[in-house]
Parts: structure tokens; C-alpha cells; sequence
């Protein structure tokens, strides 16, 4: 086992392709972490196999800030975190509409609760589409129920690309620190497990293939369609890794990562 860093940052998006918040430590289930992509809008012009209303129809909605109005109800459980010390199996409790109620501060300053139809009737009105809210109780990801990036990547795709080096933009769940590493060196632990703090296991299964939704500027929503052409010619369009959860823990900032194999 060895030790290829810390864990810096830990993100959530409690609405799927709303802004994510920072959270100083997270429960991680089989199906990512709890809380994160928990609400969704859906798009009736969408196809089927991608219903979600995001970024890519209205850029400013990366810039909606959706909040957990009972915040630490979806970070810590000290029933479940019992039983995992005295090495019980039992997986978290997956968690309802009432218990993890959001609110949403719009750019203009306004707040809803996250099934106001107000909220609603003004992304229909800024978009002309026809929106649905959905809640579930496994998060609403795209692909694999973990992201991770290196604090290196960030910084050296930035350098590149000429853009700020915010975290924020990438959307990932976990970014950690990994001294002495080059951008991207993350990509060679495909295929291998990681460990980060005392109980989390996770199995790396794929790099991350972006989408446009990066060439957002994650402050105002204006896009930049040179990011994701940068990333394409240079990296593949791969920034950052998709993992699997091999044993449920819980995460917490400045946790140890450590290499299994």
C-alpha cells in the first residue's frame, strides 16, 4: 500500500448541473456520495436515454446554487458509522425528498425551495422548454457514481488552456493532492484500487471523457468552446478519473490516498 497524497477537496452537486458545494467530509455508498446529484430537472425535448435539463440548454444554470437545508442529516450518521466500526456490511440509509430538502439562490438573488413552481416557470421561461423535477434516492450521475482528479491536473490543464484553475468548473467529487505528480498522471491508476481515510475503497474503472459542459466558466455560465477543443487535441478530451465503490466510508478533507495495487 502506498500513499499517493491527501484528499484536498470534496464536491457535491445536490441538483444535477446546478453549482456543487464544498463539504468537509461525505458519506460515500455504492452509488456515490450521499447527497450529490440527489434532484434533477428533465427536459421533455430530451431523448430518452438523456432526459436532463443542464448547462448545455441555459449556460447561467451552472451558476443556480442549490443548498441541503438540513445539511448535516447528509454528512454524518453516527448510527451507520457505528456499525461500520464494528465491521457490519450495512449500507447507508438511502435518503427521501422530505430529509433532503434543497433551496436554490438563483443568480439574480432569489431564493426557492428546490419544488417551487416558480423555480420551475422561470428556467421554462428562459428557455422555452418544458421542465419536470425528479428526485432519487441514488444520485442522478451521468456515468460512474465517483469523480476524481489530481490538485496537479487542475492546475496543469489550466496553465494550458489559459483559464482560471477552478476546481469548480470539472464537476468532480473528489480532487486530491498528489505531490510530485505531472497533469494527468492520474490516468495510469485505471484499472487499480484506491483507499482514502479509514474505510473507503474505490476501483478506478475509466478515465473521465468531458462533455461541453466544462467550457462553462462555472462563475457566469459563458462558454468557451476552445476548453473542451484544448482537451481533445491534447488529452483525448479525458480530464480525470471515473471509479466504482468498492466498500462504503466515509471521506473527510485531508484524508490520506493510498494505493492498493
Amino acid at each position: 500500500m502506498t500513499t499517493i497524497g491527501t484528499l484536498r477537496t470534496i464536491r457535491r452537486h445536490p441538483v444535477k448541473s446546478m453549482a456543487g458545494e464544498v463539504v468537509p467530509r461525505a458519506i460515500v455508498a455504492h452509488a456515490g456520495l450521499v447527497g450529490d446529484r440527489a434532484w434533477a430537472f428533465t427536459d421533455a425535448a430530451g431523448p430518452p436515454h438523456f432526459p436532463w435539463f443542464t448547462g448545455r440548454t441555459l449556460g447561467p444554470y451552472v451558476t443556480y446554487r442549490a443548498s441541503f437545508a438540513d445539511p448535516a442529516r447528509t454528512l454524518q450518521d453516527e448510527a451507520l458509522e457505528a456499525a461500520w466500526a464494528r465491521g457490519s456490511a450495512v449500507a447507508p440509509a438511502l435518503p427521501n425528498d422530505t430529509a433532503f430538502a434543497v433551496r436554490v439562490a438563483t443568480p439574480q438573488g432569489t431564493s426557492y425551495a428546490i419544488d417551487d413552481p416558480r423555480l420551475r416557470a422561470e428556467l421554462e421561461a428562459a428557455t422555452g422548454r418544458r421542465l419536470a423535477l425528479r428526485f432519487a434516492t441514488r444520485g442522478m450521475q451521468d456515468c460512474r457514481p465517483i469523480s476524481l482528479v489530481t490538485s496537479q491536473t487542475i492546475a496543469g490543464f489550466a496553465a494550458e488552456a489559459a483559464i482560471a484553475p477552478d476546481a469548480a468548473r470539472y464537476r468532480m467529487n473528489l480532487e486530491w493532492d498528489w505531490p510530485g505528480a505531472e497533469p494527468f498522471a492520474e490516468n495510469a491508476l485505471v484499472g487499480k484500487r484506491l483507499a482514502i481515510g479509514p474505510r473507503l475503497q474505490l476501483a478506478i474503472v475509466e478515465p473521465d471523457a468531458r462533455c461541453a459542459m466544462i467550457g462553462l466558466d462555472p462563475a457566469t455560465g459563458e462558454p468557451d468552446r476552445l476548453v473542451l477543443r484544448r482537451l481533445a487535441d491534447h488529452h483525448e478530451g479525458n480530464l480525470g478519473l471515473y471509479a466504482a465503490v468498492l466498500r462504503e466510508g466515509v471521506v473527510t478533507e485531508g484524508d490520506e490516498v493510498r494505493l492498493l495495487d
